[in-house]
């Protein structure tokens, strides 16, 4: 099945061979996702050295999945500014939703590599029963733009944000507002660009690790 994702940073394209693994001087290190025991990848498409991976926790399906981590790699957009990148991204999600509020782009510098943060809450996704909240890091290497989001679907509401819970649903309350922070701390201190010099403790390959994109190895997990 093809599908995409709530806010889709590019289009879903037909997976083929990358060459990019060949050509790459850097990859993109991620720590095991929070929020659940287990995610599972249904997502693995990648062409002209572009590439999009999404995960799903193990006991949710496509299409009424409630949590997603979506990353992806723009080789096309390399040295695009991520805060503008960020902005653009923001502004394109109002033709989705019916409301949107927004916390940044907040502009920062890690390792020498120029980064963005932001969040995005859409009270209701056009046509849709859900609002979507989007936590997203957006990092600028040499070789690809690269982008980490977490997608929460939440209940719908006027403003987006702000959710209403009844007393039944306080456990989805505390459970959102944990997964919120914990993405947010993830995109912090666990997704972070390793060039292939680096000389940095955390940037040292793990051979027992996997690359999770077979094909341009550019996604590495630690352990």
């Amino acid at each position: 099945m093809r599908f995409k994702s709530v806010f889709p940073l590019a289009l879903l394209v037909a997976l083929h061979a990358s060459s990019f693994a060949a050509e790459s001087t850097e990859r993109l290190v991620l720590g095991d996702f929070p929020g659940f025991a287990a995610w599972t990848k249904v997502t693995d498409k990648s062409s002209d050295g572009d590439w999009i991976l999404e995960y799903l926790p193990s006991e949710q399906s496509v299409p009424d999945y409630k949590d997603m981590w979506v990353v992806q790699g723009f080789r096309k957009l390399k040295g695009k500014d991520p805060g503008k990148f960020l902005s653009d991204m923001f502004t394109g999600a109002t033709q989705s939703c019916e409301s949107v509020r927004v916390n940044g782009p907040k502009e920062s510098e890690e390792e020498g590599l120029e980064v963005a943060y932001g969040q995005l809450y859409c009270g209701r996704q056009v046509g849709q029963n859900f609002g979507v909240n989007l936590h997203v890091k957006v990092v600028s290497g040499k070789d690809a733009l690269y982008v980490v989001q977490r997608e929460f679907r939440v209940p719908p509401s006027v403003v987006g944000g702000a959710q209403s819970f009844s007393t039944d649903q306080m456990t989805a309350m505390v459970a959102l507002i944990k997964g919120q922070g914990e993405a947010n701390q993830f995109l912090s201190n666990s997704v972070y660009l390793c060039a292939s010099t680096s000389a940095l403790e955390r940037c040292k390959p793990d051979p027992t690790a996997q690359a999770q994109m077979p094909d341009n190895k550019a996604l590495e997990p630690t352990r």
